[in-house]
């Protein structure tokens, strides 16, 4: 017996000695409109009655920005860091805003941080709305990247990285467990930055080439590498298109399977909605591509009318990962009811799902997402429709659109979205989802 119990006490011993878990914060599309209170110039038509925590028709009120910011500090406060992966200024056309709004709405967001998370490290990114004019990210220095750098230089806290952050908004840094974030600037790729189109860039601010240099750097140095930025690889779904040029979506995809034997994970915002990607190399799943929901409930309407997209509830994302390898563990995400806080007026942000577990995932390595996909596709999977569900973050629970979406017609590009991040991946891609594209195999 006394032995059984040595045997058991090293067993706990060293499980206790060697699990290493940490948290992080993943937060994103804040899209504060500072005129929400008065003209609105986020909102549309459909909007008839602001309330004080968000409407669908609209950007995030100020009142719902620092809510998603005491939720985080009230959830889980002693974090390692947050990951802050853009888009904090509104929906609004240029010639009603200006540098100087979106820089001090960057600013305002900055101090919120730090005042509720003030000795926690930040590393943030700017989303493409996050520059006047929008989308228009120049490969080379600027006022914006001038000036928002000195607001962020505590975070980065590397003087080394403010050359790269003036040239083109990216860095890298290394925290205290030994695992490397990398920080990138994907607006330059994105299909609206008229510049590169323009300028036919082959490698705007030449971030591929520094990209492709500190991943060699890192695994040269058994480095384990968290890759954040905004604007994802990939296709969208609903529109069979990339949201980067094709050939800087396939350029960014080719260095992600270069050195996806040291990359921990993907950590994206832009999107909106709660989703997942995965790349494969060789036919096998070795990176995870998590795209997380952002704090504003504004519905996209394509075409500007009709009936727009379903309800989304903001959303903050909660990370428990492995300091050492940076192997996400475990995936809390939490959600506010915006129409029902409006009523009660109390912001009530609560658990959605957790991911390994409302999944029945093992973990959450590229294999067990894989092995998810593969029941997703699956005559009557309740998986995609969990799925389905909780890509609006609980807001479209009454949504026939998204209730009703599980014929093979209807499941088909959101499958093939997920297992082909290439455009020519997609394109190939059976009803089954599997792709016949040799573009990667």
């Amino acid at each position: 017996m006394a032995t059984v119990y040595l045997v058991v006490t090293i067993i706990l011993y060293t499980s206790f000695v060697y699990a290493d878990d940490g948290w992080f914060w993943h937060v994103t599309d804040f899209h504060y409109d500072p005129t929400y209170l008065d003209v609105a110039l986020s909102c549309n038509r459909n909007a008839s009655e602001r309330g004080e925590f968000g409407d669908s028709w609209c950007d995030s009120p100020w009142k719902l920005v620092t809510s998603s910011i005491e939720a985080m500090r009230d959830k889980e406060p002693n974090v390692d860091f947050i990951i802050w992966t853009g888009d904090s200024t509104p929906h609004i056309k240029d010639n009603v805003a200006s540098h100087d709004m979106y820089r001090d709405i960057v600013r305002n967001i900055t101090r919120e941080l730090k005042s509720k998370f003030n000795s926690t490290p930040v590393y943030p990114v700017f989303g493409n709305h996050d520059y006047y004019p929008a989308h228009q990210f120049p490969p080379n220095n600027n006022l914006m990247y001038n000036e928002i750098y000195e607001g962020w230089k505590d975070w980065i806290n590397d003087d080394g990285q403010k050359t790269n952050f003036q040239k083109g908004a990216y860095y890298t840094v290394k925290i205290s467990t030994g695992l490397r974030i990398m920080s990138l600037n994907t607006n330059l790729y994105y299909r609206s930055d008229k510049i590169s189109r323009l300028y036919r860039y082959s490698d705007p601010a030449d971030q591929f080439q520094w990209m492709a240099e500190t991943l060699e750097h890192a695994k040269n140095n058994s480095e384990r590498v968290i890759i954040m930025s905004h604007v994802p690889p990939g296709v969208i779904a609903t529109e069979k298109a990339t949201w980067m040029y094709p050939q800087f979506n396939h350029r960014f995809n080719e260095i992600i399977l270069e050195y996806s034997d040291i990359i921990s994970g993907l950590y994206f915002g832009h999107e909106h909605m709660d989703n997942f990607r995965i790349s494969y190399k060789s036919g096998s799943p070795v990176v995870v591509h998590l795209c997380a929901p952002s704090v504003t409930p504004w519905t996209y309407i394509p075409g500007g009318q009709g009936d727009g997209e379903p309800t989304r509830n903001p959303g903050i994302r909660l990370v428990r990962y492995d300091r050492m390898t940076g192997q996400p563990q475990e995936v809390r995400q939490y959600h506010l009811d915006f129409k029902l806080s409006n009523v009660n007026k109390v912001a009530n942000w609560t658990l959605e799902y957790s991911m390994p577990a409302d999944y029945q995932m093992k973990d959450l390595t590229p294999s067990s997402f894989h092995g998810l996909l593969e029941r997703m596709k699956s005559k009557g999977s309740a998986e995609f429709t969990d799925y389905a569900m909780r890509r609006y973050v609980g807001g479209a629970s009454n949504d026939r659109r998204v209730t009703h979406c599980s014929s093979q017609a209807c499941k088909k590009p959101f499958i093939c979205s997920i297992g082909n991040v290439d455009l020519a991946e997609f394109e190939f891609c059976d009803s089954d989802g599997s792709s016949r594209s040799p573009a990667f195999g």
